[in-house]
């Protein structure tokens, strides 16, 4: 963290208003300084810059400057002032040249005494056992706390005046405090950490004018090139490109470093000329074919991104040395038997080596380390968890030239997570990112950059996922939330191919497994066969009904075996919701009804349908009755009362393939192959309603709410929205502390879609995912959505 000291120095101190810039204390400013800060309010500039909150959170870190600049509190007003940086004996010193005297207040300051050197005079002021020196040279005073950099300053003559520095400081805004680096003095880091902008060979001078807006810090400004072969000369004539790798850095990064340019024939002669490295045919096409190229630091691993110009190209140049490896989120990733391609010919911008592993997504190219890091990346893309996504980049990146050539971001927020522990006590505060963009131009470079806060006003409920769940085999079916009676919060049901049952906590932690008589058919259903609130897995493989409880017990007497095969997915009823189930059983054209205690209802009478039933019986209740609904092979519907007997007799038959009936504002409705909905009322009148929707149509409802989706066209209640074209899943409807969510998935593009029930999308959606979801509230009452993601695994999300 001492390495951040100097440069993070420059960009915590803001200025105020400052009087028209005089040359003359830039002509006499020390040589050896690192570090210059001109400013027309040195006080007010020093006690803003205290205010700041990552000063005021990281007292020891900046505990050196404070002790050196703390006489500024009882100072006048100096005017024009300069202060100067200088490393001696690995000591960082301040030095201040202003065109006034400096005065003190009294009650602060004692002149302790005055001395002689070199026929000048030397003042020395003592406080709280710190002493001060001051004397006077070339019309300027100067004032530090050592006497030996006082002493080397006025015996020295200059022969002559820094012409990149005077050039410089004409090109600062007057009116702004200004930080000036003298690249020629330092051999820092500008980003220390990941791969970034080397201090001492990025040029000859640079300087940024600094502004502050409450805790949001910016700085803008030129810097000189090094006449020496320096960074910036490798982009003379290369042409800016846009920087797009926020757009696939995840969230989590610790930083990243990425270099663009337009022309890579003159990068390529550039290199050459300045570092004589040659790139060898196979690294030529790689860099011809992109952009941008990047490295990302990601959980103390060193990634490279190449940003595509033409992605099939590339991959097509990739794949003589790629084999594939293995799947996740359905992105290929191979093993790459060339993993020190760029070890060496990028430096001084990048140099990585051990790339292992590749995988592309959509544009980018990624090489990894490892699967694992890899798999990261791909995650954080899959489901929008990137860089791009957060509000403090989005708000940062304004600041920024849409094309440049350098761009080195440093993501302190995830800095202060990983140094928490250490013996330094960093703490970001609420600051989020510190980035430079550098944008090139003949002999010199505009730099833009900006330390971040967060904004305040970024989404607070972005799905987040928290868990991933790995089965042991390819998961058979959804998977389900399963309300956990003893921690208030929702477990994860699901089964694998092998028949396995498992059951998970929402965090992914394994509860048990559990071998099952064959695939689960449907959903699983909660009982509480007890009533005492303590909950039982309930649901029907093809020749058993099983009741199963949350310590993977099974409740007797179940499970209840049958010779005939079960057709359809375990239907249960809980008429006046005082826990008296009644299971359902379909067995082709057969229903058998049974009670909590596994015996047979006789009290409903119904046994066989004039043809196989298509789906599991539902229950509806309209206009407080009690409706058992059931399509059947032959086109007809049976409506049924709580005892098995016909209460609305239908004529017509009807063509609805896989469409379900559903309770909707007194009807029975559903819509026909046609595109055509069906009204019955509660008397057995059909009716139609022309809706025009597509062959390719599904349908959902509750008792008020009615959703279509129609090709990419979905209508939540009267708003029409117009998704992207993909493969849909059904549309679901889940009630979460009284309120709507609307989810529906496209396989093709594998993004999970929620809307509330005024077709507003949730914020930070789609998410990655695979199939229909389950949503649950868990115990604080935040929503939880579960979707498959790999054919053996299961995401949770929470909002």
């Amino acid at each position: 963290m001492k390495k951040l000291l100097p440069v993070l120095a420059c960009f915590f101190l803001i200025a105020c208003k400052s009087e028209k810039k005089s040359v003359d204390l830039f002509k006499i400013a020390p040589q050896e300084a690192t570090l210059l800060i001109h400013s027309s309010d040195i006080k007010g500039f020093y006690s803003t810059a205290k205010k700041l909150s990552f000063i005021a959170k990281n007292p020891t870190l900046f505990k050196e400057l404070q002790n050196q600049l703390d006489f500024l509190n009882y100072t006048e007003n100096t005017g024009e002032t300069l202060l100067a940086f200088i490393k001696k004996e690995e000591k960082q010193n301040i030095f201040l040249l202003s065109r006034k005297p400096v005065k003190f207040d009294s009650t602060y300051f004692d002149a302790s005494e005055k001395s002689k050197f070199k026929n000048r005079e030397i003042q020395q002021f003592t406080t709280e056992g710190q002493n001060y020196f001051s004397a006077e040279k070339s019309g300027a005073y100067i004032f530090t706390a050592s006497r030996k950099i006082l002493e080397d300053y006025l015996e020295t003559d200059r022969e002559e005046t820094d012409a990149d520095l005077e050039k410089i400081s004409k090109a600062a805004d007057a009116g702004k405090t200004s930080i000036f680096i003298n690249h020629k003095t330092t051999n820092k880091k500008l980003n220390p950490g990941f791969p970034g902008l080397s201090l001492a060979e990025f040029g000859s001078w640079s300087s940024v004018d600094v502004e502050i807006q409450e805790d949001e810090i910016h700085f803008n400004g030129l810097s000189l090139w090094d006449k020496n072969n320096g960074i910036q000369e490798l982009f003379k004539d290369v042409g800016s490109s846009p920087q797009e790798i926020a757009q696939i850095v995840p969230g989590s990064a610790t930083g990243f470093f990425s270099f663009g340019y337009l022309k890579f024939e003159v990068l390529r002669d550039n290199f050459l000329k300045s570092h004589q490295r040659e790139f060898s045919d196979y690294q030529q096409e790689m860099l011809e074919n992109s952009t941008e190229v990047a490295s990302l630091q990601l959980q103390d691993k060193e990634l490279l991104i190449l940003n595509s110009l033409n992605p099939d190209n590339l991959q097509r140049i990739i794949e003589p040395y790629a084999k594939s490896s293995e799947e996740f989120r359905s992105i290929p990733i191979f093993e790459f038997t060339k993993p020190d391609i760029f070890a060496e010919s990028l430096k001084p911008l990048i140099a990585l080596d051990n790339l292992k592993f590749t995988a592309r997504l959509d544009k980018f190219i990624v090489f990894s380390p490892s699967t694992e890091i890899l798999k990261d990346v791909i995650r954080a893309y899959r489901n929008g968890e990137t860089l791009n996504a957060k509000g403090y980049h989005q708000k940062a990146a304004a600041n920024f030239s849409s094309r440049g050539n350098m761009l080195s971001v440093l993501l302190v927020n995830n800095l202060d997570q990983k140094t928490s522990n250490s013996s330094n006590n960093f703490s970001a505060g609420p600051y989020k990112m510190l980035a430079l963009q550098v944008v090139t131009e003949q002999n010199f470079s505009h730099l833009h950059g900006v330390f971040q806060p967060d904004p305040g006003n970024t989404i607070s409920n972005k799905p987040t996922q928290i868990s991933s769940i790995k089965t042991e085999a390819e998961i058979l079916g959804n998977p389900m939330f399963f309300y956990n009676h003893e921690t208030g919060g929702q477990d994860i049901a699901v089964q694998d191919i092998n028949n396995q049952l498992y059951l998970f906590s929402s965090e992914g932690n394994l509860h048990w497994k559990k071998q099952v008589n064959g695939p689960i058919l449907g959903k699983i259903r909660a009982v509480d066969l007890y009533k005492n609130g303590n909950f039982q897995l309930a649901f029907a493989t093809p020749n058993r009904l099983e009741v199963i409880d949350r310590r993977g017990k099974r409740v007797n007497p179940f499970p209840l075996k049958f010779k005939d095969e079960i057709t359809q997915a375990l239907a249960l009823f809980d008429y006046d919701n005082n826990k008296n189930y009644r299971f359902l059983i379909t067995q082709g054209n057969e229903l058998f009804m049974y009670d909590g205690k596994g015996q047979i209802v006789r009290g409903f009478t119904f046994r066989e349908a004039e043809s196989d039933l298509t789906q599991a019986p539902k229950h509806i209740r309209m206009n407080n009755r009690d409706y058992i609904v059931f399509p059947k092979a032959n086109g007809k519907l049976s409506i049924l009362s709580r005892q098995g007997k016909t209460r609305v007799k239908v004529s017509e038959s009807f063509n609805l393939e896989e469409g379900e009936w559903y309770g909707n504002e007194g009807y029975f409705i559903a819509v026909e192959k046609t595109g055509n909905l069906i009204k019955i009322n509660h008397n057995g009148r059909v009716s139609r309603e022309t809706l025009g929707l597509s062959e390719e149509f599904q349908l959902a409802a509750t008792g008020n709410l009615r959703v279509s989706l129609s090709e990419n066209k979905l209508q939540i209640r009267e708003k029409e929205l117009e998704l992207d074209y993909g493969l849909y899943s059904k549309p679901q409807i889940f009630l979460i502390n009284n309120k709507y969510y609307i989810a529906l998935t496209d396989t093709q593009s594998e993004k999970v879609y929620v809307f509330d029930s005024k077709a507003e999308i949730l914020p930070g959606l789609p998410v990655y995912g695979k199939s229909q979801v389950d949503m649950a509230a868990d115990k604080n009452d935040r929503p939880l959505l579960l979707v498959k993601g790999d054919s053996d695994e299961v995401l949770v999300y929470t909002f």
